[in-house]
This record gives structure tokens, sequence and C-alpha cells, in this order.
């Protein structure tokens, strides 16, 4: 991968990611904001559980967010915008995407609403994260077959980092959960 960022400012940065295949994501972030908020707006993928650097995570994979899948659409990043708030110890974010190709988690079948909800915290010596997540995809059609719901999170001791996530997927009609732990 091609990863190109610029900061023409303190508070802007302009962010290009290009890989071997046709994926990439080019957005204009606006961060410095009043409650610490971040607006981002351009070609990004939808802010949605954890983003596992190896992109072949099972849970990513059977939720269309990877870009190597063995079980699901490969991901197609969505055009939007999303803003988050990230205060000390927590962080929101709320995303409205169109999709963008007749791949990807919406197969661009209608707009999406995508939410993220983390909380982190220390307890004994230890770091948690504590999160949530919800996508609505094909909003504005009569029956929407696509949403994803669950949790994720993270404990942490010293240089030990033990991360998960599970997630319950209605899809095309089929209902089911998918869990993954790092």
């Amino acid at each position: 991968d091609l990863y190109f960022a610029i900061t023409p400012n303190d508070n802007t940065l302009i962010y290009i990611e290009k890989g071997l295949s046709n994926h990439f994501e080019a957005f204009v972030q606006f961060q410095g904001l009043p409650l610490r908020a971040v607006i981002k707006a351009g070609r990004f993928i939808p802010n949605f559980g954890w983003r596992f650097p190896d992109h072949k995570s099972f849970v990513r994979d059977v939720t269309g967010f990877s870009q190597y899948p063995t079980k699901g659409t490969p991901l197609i990043e969505d055009n939007g915008v999303e803003i988050g708030f990230f205060p000390m110890a927590a962080e929101f974010s709320l995303g409205i995407t169109n999709g963008s190709t007749s791949a990807g988690p919406d197969g661009d079948r209608g707009k999406a609403v995508t939410a993220r909800s983390a909380v982190r915290f220390s307890l004994f010596n230890l770091d948690f994260t504590l999160g949530g997540n919800y996508r609505y995809d094909q909003i504005g059609l009569p029956d929407p077959q696509q949403r994803f719901a669950g949790g994720f999170w993270g404990i942490a001791a010293g240089k030990f980092v033990f991360i998960g996530e599970s997630d319950w997927i209605i899809k095309d009609g089929i209902t089911g959960i998918a869990s993954t732990q790092n």
C-alpha cells in the first residue's frame, strides 16, 4: 500500500491510501473542533468495530469490511461524511455514506448510517476498552437487508494486549453471529 498524508495546517489532514487492488481511501479530515470533534469527508472505510491491521479478521470478512475476504464480498469503501467526538476516555462517531459500487457492505442499493461508541478505563493496573457499534444499511429501500450490531473489547497489561469483537449480522436474509479475538 502507498500512504500519503499532508497537513496544510494544524487542523486539516488530507489522506490518500492506495493498494495494489482497486480499493483506496481519500478524504479530508478537520480536527481541533469544539468537544474534540473531528469531521471526515470523502471515500473511507466506515468506523465499525476494530480495524484489525491484517484485514483478514473473520468478523470483518463476513460483515464485508475486509479488503481480502475468503467468505464475503471485498470491501469497497463508502463515500460520505463522518463526525466523531473524542473526549479523553470515550469516543462516539456517526457516519452517513452512500455506497459506491455493486460490491461492498451495501452493494450500492441504498444509503447507510454507521455509529460507534467506546469507553476506556483502567482498573487494577489493567487498561480496558469496551465499545459497541451499529450499521443500518440500504436506507430508502422498502425492505433493508443488511444490519450489523455488536460489541468490541480490549484489555492491556504492559506489553500483553487482547482484543475481540462479536457482531450480530442480518445480511441478505441470513441472520448470524460472528466473533473474533486477537
